[in-house]
C-alpha cells in the first residue's frame, strides 16, 4: 500500500485533548519554581538586617540585590548544561533532579545564620535547577500543534499564581516570633526564616512525588531522534512501517499530528513505494519519533539529526532568543521598579502608599492573568499569528509603562483616580504580556527539531536568568540617578526616565522582531523548506 497525507493548513484541525496528569504535575513545577523566585522577596531585607553585616541603609541595599540577583545569575551558568542534559536523559529524570535540588538548596537558605550560608543557598537552588527551559521543551514534546499554544499559555498561569501567593507565605510567616507574640514557636525563634521556606520545601516534596508517580516520558524522547536510520528498506520493512503508522493515527500517540489517511495500493515492485515521496511518510524509521524527514534531509548537507552546534547557532534560533531575551529584561525592569514607584512619596513623583495598599493592588491586578490566559489567549493563538500576537503585545505594553509615572498628578483631583488608573494599567500589563510571552515562547519552541529543543530551551533560560540577575541592578542604578538633585541636568525626566526607557525598549523589540522568520509560527516538524509548493501546501496559518 502507498500511504498518502491529505494535510491542509487551512482546513481547522480539532484541538487534540491535553493530557491531564502531566498537565498538573507540569503546572506543579512551574508553581514551584515562581515559589522559589519570589519567596524570598518580603523578608530580604529583614534577614539581612538580622545577620548584622550591614552597617548603612545603603549596605541593606546593596547586599540584599546580591542575594536577590544570586539565584539567576548561577541559573544563568547551569541552564543550557541542564537543557542540554535533559536531550541525553530525557525530561523526566532532569526536571526530578531540579525540584530534588531546589529542595535541598531551600533547606540551606532557610536556616542561614550568617550571609555566606543565604547565598550559598540560593547559589545552589540557582545551579541545581534547570527546569524552566526544561518544561518548555516538556510541554512541546506531550502536545501537537492543535494544542500547545493552550498548554503552554498555563505556564503563566501558575506562575502569577505563585507570584500571589508565595509572597503573602513569605511575609505573613517570617519572624512569626515578632509578628505574633506570646506564642511560643521553638525552633522558628532560632531559625526566623524557616517557616515559610517549610510551605516552599512542602510544594517541593508533593511536587518531586508527582513528578516521581505520575509524569510519564513523552513518547518523542530526544533519545529516540539519535536513533539513526534504518539501512536501504525492503518490502517487509514497509510494510512493517504501514503497520506502525496504521497503529499511530488509530490510537492517536500523543505529540503526533493527525493525519487523514488514504490508502492506495502499489505494485510491490514500484520503487517510488520505497523511497520517501514529497506528499508521503517515509517508512522503514520509527515513524513515531521522525521530525521531518524531507527537511532534515536538506538540512546544510547533515545527516539527520544536525549537529547541535548547526542548530541552535542559526539566525532563527538566535534571532527568537534574542527577543525573548529582551521581554525578560523589560518585565523583570517593570516588576523591580513599580513597587518602588508605588511607595515613593508624590512630591518625588511616586503614589506614596503602605506596603497593604500596594501589595493589594497588585493581587488584585494578578486576576486578569487569569481571565486572559483562560479565555482570551487560546481564542488568540488559533486565530492569529503568532508573531502579529507579539508585536501588538509590544505596541499596547509600551505606553502602558509610560503611563505609570505621570498617575501621582491625578491626586489632586480625586484620591482614588491614582489607584484606579493604575489598577487598570497593571490589568493591561498582565494580560497583553501573558499573550505576548506565551506567543514567543510557543515560536522558540518552533525554531529547533525536538531533538534538540531541551539544549535550545536551556540556552534561552540561561540567557534570560542573565538579564534577569543584572536587569533589577540597572534599573535600580537608573532609578536613583534619575532622582538625585545633582543629576538633574542629565536626566531631564527625573523619575519617569527608567519606565520610559522600558516604553522605548518595547518598541525596540516590536522592530527586532520583523528580523525573525516568518516560519517560525509553524511547528518545525511542518515548517515549509522554502518552495512555493511547500509554502501552498501549509496554508496561510499556521494553525
Amino acid at each position: 500500500f502507498r500511504l498518502a497525507s491529505t494535510m491542509s493548513g487551512k482546513l481547522k484541525r480539532k484541538e487534540s485533548p491535553l493530557p491531564k496528569g502531566q498537565m498538573v504535575t507540569v503546572l506543579a513545577v512551574q508553581l514551584c519554581e515562581a515559589f522559589q523566585t519570589n519567596i524570598i522577596f518580603p523578608f530580604i531585607v529583614f534577614m539581612i538586617r538580622d545577620f548584622g553585616i550591614a552597617e548603612t541603609e545603603h549596605d541593606v541595599g546593596r547586599l540584599s540585590g546580591i542575594l536577590a540577583a544570586s539565584f539567576s545569575l548561577a541559573q544563568f551558568a547551569s541552564g543550557f548544561a541542564w537543557g542540554y542534559l535533559s536531550d541525553v536523559l530525557g525530561r523526566r529524570r532532569v526536571i526530578l533532579l531540579g525540584v530534588f535540588g531546589c529542595f535541598l538548596a531551600t533547606g540551606v537558605f532557610a536556616t542561614a545564620k550568617t550571609f555566606s550560608q543565604a547565598l550559598i543557598g540560593r547559589i545552589l537552588a540557582g545551579l541545581l535547577n534547570g527546569n524552566m527551559g526544561v518544561l518548555k521543551s516538556f510541554v512541546a514534546e506531550i502536545t501537537d500543534s492543535s494544542n500547545r499554544g493552550r498548554a503552554f499559555s498555563y505556564l503563566p498561569l501558575a506562575w502569577g499564581l505563585g507570584c500571589i501567593i508565595a509572597p503573602m507565605l513569605g511575609g505573613g510567616l517570617a519572624r512569626p516570633a515578632v509578628q505574633y507574640p506570646g506564642i511560643p514557636w521553638g525552633p522558628f525563634e532560632y531559625f526566623p526564616y524557616l517557616l515559610p521556606c517549610l510551605g516552599a520545601m512542602l510544594l517541593q516534596g508533593v511536587t518531586s512525588l508527582l513528578v516521581l508517580f505520575v509524569m510519564v516520558e513523552p513518547v518523542n524522547t530526544a533519545r529516540s531522534f539519535r536513533k539513526p536510520l534504518a539501512p536501504p528498506r525492503t518490502q517487509a520493512s514497509v510494510g512493517q512501517g504501514t503497520a506502525h503508522l496504521l497503529a499511530d493515527a488509530e490510537f492517536g500517540k500523543v505529540g503526533e499530528e493527525p493525519v487523514a489517511l488514504e490508502l492506495q495500493e502499489a505494485p510491490l515492485d514500484d520503487s517510488s513505494a520505497l523511497a520517501p515521496p514529497d506528499d508521503d511518510y517515509g517508512f522503514g524509521f520509527d515513524v513515531t519519533s521522525h521530525s521531518n524527514y524531507l527537511q532534515q534531509q536538506d538540512e546544510e548537507g547533515e545527516d539527520p539529526p544536525a549537529r547541535l552546534q548547526a542548530v541552535l547557532f542559526q539566525r532563527k534560533p538566535l534571532l527568537a532568543i534574542g527577543v525573548y531575551m529582551l521581554i525578560a529584561l523589560i518585565y523583570i525592569c517593570f516588576d523591580e521598579m513599580i513597587p518602588v514607584l508605588m511607595a515613593t512619596p508624590p512630591d518625588l513623583g511616586g503614589l506614596g502608599l503602605g506596603s497593604a495598599e500596594i501589595g493589594t493592588l497588585l493581587a488584585g491586578a494578578g486576576v486578569s492573568l487569569f481571565v486572559v490566559v483562560l479565555l482570551v489567549v487560546p481564542w488568540l493563538l488559533a486565530n492569529c499569528r503568532l508573531l502579529m500576537i507579539l508585536r501588538v503585545h509590544f505596541l499596547i505594553v509600551s505606553p502602558t509603562f509610560v503611563c505609570f509615572p505621570y498617575l501621582h498628578l491625578l491626586q489632586p483631583h480625586a484620591s482614588w483616580a491614582p489607584k484606579a488608573v493604575a489598577i487598570i494599567a497593571l490589568c493591561i500589563k498582565h494580560g497583553v504580556g501573558g499573550a505576548g510571552f506565551t506567543a514567543m515562547v510557543v515560536m522558540i519552541t518552533n525554531s529547533c527539531p525536538l531533538s534538540h529543543l531541551g539544549a535550545l530551551n536551556g540556552l534561552a533560560q540561561s540567557l534570560a536568568s542573565l538579564v534577569r540577575g543584572l536587569g533589577p541592578w540597572a534599573a535600580g542604578w537608573l532609578w536613583t540617578q534619575s532622582i538625585t538633585p545633582d543629576m538633574a541636568a542629565y536626566f531631564p525626566l527625573r523619575h519617569a526616565t527608567i519606565f520610559w526607557a522600558m516604553g522605548v525598549l518595547g518598541y525596540v523589540s516590536a522592530l527586532a522582531s520583523f528580523l525573525i522568520p516568518a516560519t517560525i509560527q509553524y511547528p518545525y516538524e511542518e515548517q515549509p523548506a522554502g518552495t512555493k509548493r511547500e509554502a501552498r501546501r501549509h496554508g496561510p496559518n499556521p494553525q
